[in-house]
């Protein structure tokens, strides 16, 4: 996948990225998908650079060929925070912005694969060198060439949901 012309294995710092709520590559608990509230899933982040000043996250299921589809987009999160609450679409700490997802929505949008089937989705965490400023309600490519040359680090979560 390329982000903001650079290729996720670039060269860039791994950090840790936890959830209270699911372990990496395990189930999503119900609340955090379409059946159950939509509430985004809280977030710590560890070991990222130093000079990171700001975070933005993109939420998607990138096994969706040719365009994945995204769950969740967020920036401007401040690097004095290294967590993020439950149900961040009611809570969105001061500065940080949220992004339309593909269902037309703004904020979190939670797993919903098709009935009988399971979706493996992706929360990438980037650590960038500055506290990037986009119009509430951008999509993904806009985020994408706005962290392009300033992204210092990525961190992954991944989870599963079945319906």
């Amino acid at each position: 996948m390329v982000v903001a012309g650079c290729e996720e294995d670039a060269n860039y710092a791994e950090f840790e990225v936890r959830s209270m709520s699911f372990l990496d590559g395990e189930t999503v608990p119900l609340r955090h998908t379409c059946d159950g509230g939509h509430i985004s899933p809280p977030l710590i982040f560890a070991g990222y650079p130093e000079e990171t000043e700001s975070f933005a996250i993109i939420m998607d299921v990138p096994e969706e060929s040719t365009a994945p589809f995204v769950h969740w987009l967020m920036w401007g999160i401040s690097s004095a925070s290294n967590f993020l609450h439950q149900d961040q679409n009611l809570e969105t700490r001061a500065g940080a912005e949220q992004g339309t997802n593909s269902a037309g929505t703004l904020g979190y949008y939670g797993p919903c694969p098709v009935r009988g089937s399971s979706h493996l989705f992706t929360i990438r965490v980037y650590a960038l060198d500055k506290n990037i400023s986009l119009a509430e309600g951008s999509g993904r490519s806009q985020l994408e060439r706005k962290m392009g040359g300033h992204i210092l680090g990525l961190g992954k979560i991944t989870g599963r949901y079945a319906r």
